[in-house]
């Protein structure tokens, strides 16, 4: 009988420590329910919850899954989402220990999470998103905080950008190179917003340039572009300036004599930008460590310049450039990462 009771416990014990193994992946998501619905107070909720993600919140495309658990956070005279801590117990009879500092604006660190069933602490960070979860009685839940391991602020499926920039380089006269990439607007396709039109678009100069983009995420197109536009074009040295100064003549001599020669010169500065012919934008999904999948390409983006000229090689700028663009943040928290074209 003692013995049947110590394999007995043993067992116990064995599927509890089962339950309590580390879960890479998780998602705490502390949500406010039915905002709006209460007359003369658009900003209040009816409901504060907890849900429980054993992985993502969000797919790729933005639907967000469905929590596992959750539990409701009974009223006690404050809002619980606060620096004294509320204690929460999920179903599974986990216990959470919530502390957030309010007012941190959405993707800053807000606090942490600890709980029962594991020792390693969730960090949360302020991500407020609507229509999270449709609760039974109709109304929908928008995400306050998300709390997970993995320095995901958004609860989406982890991502890393990977640079790849062409050695070669075009020098464009009178051009600044934001403006060039700002063309990328106007190549999105407003039909199919997660693909660009394949036409050429004027820089000027004689010099146009081409778009190449797709998506599988929400509005990860414009995402991009955005990141092109702001991040990227504000990277150390993927861009170098130069002028080239000139004499010119602005007054002839008139003189019997003394025709065609020159008496008054002025300076004339021709400024030139220059920048990688091509550079390629990949944007991977980042599976956990322990899932048996690999990285998967969640959308892409590419420019092509061409001008009339020949462009030249410069793979001293183009190991400059990747160095700066790896060094970037990339989607989602996750680092970036750059190379050359294989010529260099």
């Amino acid at each position: 009988m003692i013995f049947l009771l110590i394999l007995l416990s043993s067992f116990i014990l064995a599927e509890e420590l089962q339950t309590r193994a580390f879960t890479e992946a998780e998602n705490l998501v502390l949500a406010d329910c039915g905002i709006g619905t209460i007359p003369g107070q658009p900003t209040w909720s009816t409901s504060r919850e907890v849900l429980y993600y054993p992985s993502d919140v969000w797919t790729i495309d933005g639907t967000p899954n469905r929590p596992t658990m959750m539990a409701n956070v009974p009223w006690d005279g404050s809002y619980p989402w606060r620096s004294n801590g509320v204690d929460v117990k999920l179903p599974n009879g986990d216990k959470f220990s919530i502390k957030i500092s309010p007012g941190i604006p959405d993707l800053g660190w807000a606090g942490w999470a600890t709980h029962t069933y594991d020792s390693t602490t969730l960090i949360c960070w302020a991500f407020h998103q609507e229509r999270l979860y449709k609760l039974d009685d109709g109304k929908w839940c928008s995400a306050a905080y998300v709390c997970n391991h993995r320095n995901n602020p958004t609860g989406r499926p982890p991502t890393k950008t990977e640079f790849y920039v062409q050695p070669k380089t075009r020098s464009i006269y009178e051009a600044n190179h934001r403006d060039i990439l700002n063309k990328v607007d106007g190549a999105i396709d407003a039909a199919h917003p997660n693909f660009c039109k394949s036409s050429d678009i004027s820089i000027g100069r004689g010099c146009n340039i081409k778009f190449e983009c797709s998506g599988a995420g929400k509005a990860s197109v414009q995402e991009m572009a955005n990141y092109l536009k702001n991040t990227v074009a504000n990277s150390k040295d993927f861009a170098s300036y130069r002028s080239e100064t000139t004499q010119v003549c602005v007054k002839w001599d008139s003189r019997p004599g003394f025709e065609g020669q020159c008496v008054q010169y002025k300076d004339k500065v021709d400024r030139y930008v220059t920048l990688p012919e091509s550079v390629e934008m990949v944007i991977n999904n980042v599976p956990p460590a322990t899932s048996p999948t690999g990285p998967s390409q969640q959308a892409r983006m590419k420019y092509t310049i061409t001008c009339g000229g020949s462009s030249e090689w410069n793979c001293k700028m183009c190991n400059v450039v990747a160095a700066g663009l790896g060094a970037i943040n990339g989607f989602a928290g996750a680092a970036a990462g750059a190379s050359c074209a294989v010529a260099c």
